[in-house]
């Protein structure tokens, strides 16, 4: 797969093609650095509401309607999403609608309109978002208890789409702050796969219809992430719910760190799959859980690794318990090199599969360079997978899994159980 690496004529906008000519499909996505960890308290919530209203209408297409008319006429596909670091805006289309697909990006991001009676009725589907959040435990735990735990009333530890409070205080003023100050050339990445003929007519079609997008330095910065933990740490709401809900974990790498892919195989061999262990150990051999899989989550600064599980809240210490002690023999035992390469093979089977499609190539290209400001290509990263070994993978569990770095998230009708769970914790 050939990835290009262009910078638009009249600007610093970053351009990233990948022809694949076995596909009869193209998307188009315009990433910009502009998450949540870019938000003050004021703004809270601001990256992932404007992402909402560049959907409501622009001054060549008012409303909704007439966006989403014309992407269903061609049989197309348009979505946004906001991340901690990031908003991507992408649009799939039969290849031969590449122009139009440009125009939509360009016309969205650059000429949206705000109106007041559109913020209106978008704010309250973002309330109910909250909502929804928060009512769901399987949501609330990873988006709300996991951050807060970690990160405190950091940016990287609040929740995406901000709260009913700060919502409900945004105004035109905001949106038109945050885009002037982020949504511009030397911020932001133009990346296109798919059915490519001629790639010299695309990167002039880009150079078009970008032409005009605002210019310079971004104005609004991330400030760094603080990250201080001298024992286990514990965060439990009480609810009257019939299944507890938990994450279990641990800070581990950043983006950028040299052991980030042995990191990554440590996350496939203990819950990557239906055959990793946590499965087959808290699932499979003791049905003491419906969903258990494992998580590592890098970011440009820092990084987390963990468990998460809905349990059966009477055996929620049993399940706390079995998970530490994976953490503990990853730590002592080497592993044998069939589950090694086995993990190996997973990761890499199911990046070769998901390639196939221009969206996923899109989305992947898109993160590379927000996060890591490079690209890696897939053959890289597949040399770098099969290059861990067995003795990596134990000198990460031995860095991360320490007893004063544990993190245990939990939801679930355990009120008055602080201590019993610390104590858990405390195993040293």
């Amino acid at each position: 797969m050939k990835i290009i690496e262009r910078t638009a004529s009249s600007s610093n906008l970053k351009i990233i093609l990948v022809p694949m000519p076995g596909t009869k499909t193209i998307t188009a996505a315009f990433a910009v650095r502009a998450g949540w960890k870019y938000e003050t308290l004021e703004n809270h919530g601001i990256a992932h509401f404007l992402e909402h209203m560049t959907f409501r209408g622009t001054k060549k297409r008012p409303t909704s309607f007439n966006i989403s008319k014309e992407i269903d006429s061609k049989g197309g596909f348009i979505n946004a999403a906001t991340s901690a670091e990031m908003t991507v805006y992408w649009i799939k289309f039969p290849y031969q609608y590449t122009k139009i697909a440009l125009d939509i990006l360009m016309d969205i991001i650059s000429n949206s309109l705000f109106n007041p009676e559109e913020i209106e009725k978008e704010r309250g589907a973002i309330i109910q978002e909250v909502r929804m959040i928060h009512d769901t435990p399987t949501r609330f735990v990873p988006l709300v208890a996991w951050p807060k735990l970690l990160y405190g009333d950091q940016p990287a530890g609040r929740l995406i789409v901000g709260t009913e409070e700060s919502i409900k205080a945004m105004n035109r003023a905001h949106f038109v702050d945050f885009l002037e100050n982020l949504y511009m050339d030397r911020n932001a990445a133009l990346c296109l796969a798919g059915r490519i003929p001629n790639v010299d007519y695309v990167f002039s079609q880009i150079n078009a219809f970008f032409d005009d997008i605002r210019k310079g330095n971004p104005a609004i910065n991330k400030p760094p992430t603080i990250e201080i933990q001298n024992r286990p740490e514990l965060f439990l709401e009480t609810r009257d719910i019939q299944q507890s809900h938990i994450i279990l974990g641990v800070r581990a790498y950043n983006l950028s760190h040299p052991k980030r892919y042995a990191l990554g195989v440590l996350e496939a061999i203990l819950g990557g799959n239906p055959s990793s262990r946590m499965y087959m150990e808290i699932r499979e051999k003791r049905g003491l859980a419906y969903y258990v899989h494992v998580f590592s989550n890098m970011q440009s600064d820092v990084g987390s690794f963990g468990t998460q599980a809905g349990v059966d809240k009477n055996g929620i210490t049993e399940v706390i318990q079995l998970i530490i002690s994976e953490y503990q023999k990853i730590c002592e035992e080497k592993i044998p090199n069939e589950e090694l390469k086995r993990a190996k093979d997973y990761i890499i089977g199911s990046a070769q599969m998901s390639l196939e499609s221009s969206s996923a190539v899109v989305s992947n290209l898109c993160y590379q360079w927000a996060l890591e400001e490079k690209i890696t290509s897939f053959a890289e990263e597949s040399r770098e997978i099969r290059a861990v070994t067995a003795e990596d993978i134990r000198t990460v569990a031995q860095e991360i899994f320490v007893n004063k770095g544990l993190n245990l998230a939990i939801v679930g009708p355990h009120q008055g159980m602080e201590e019993e769970f610390l104590k858990i914790l405390h195993f040293d």
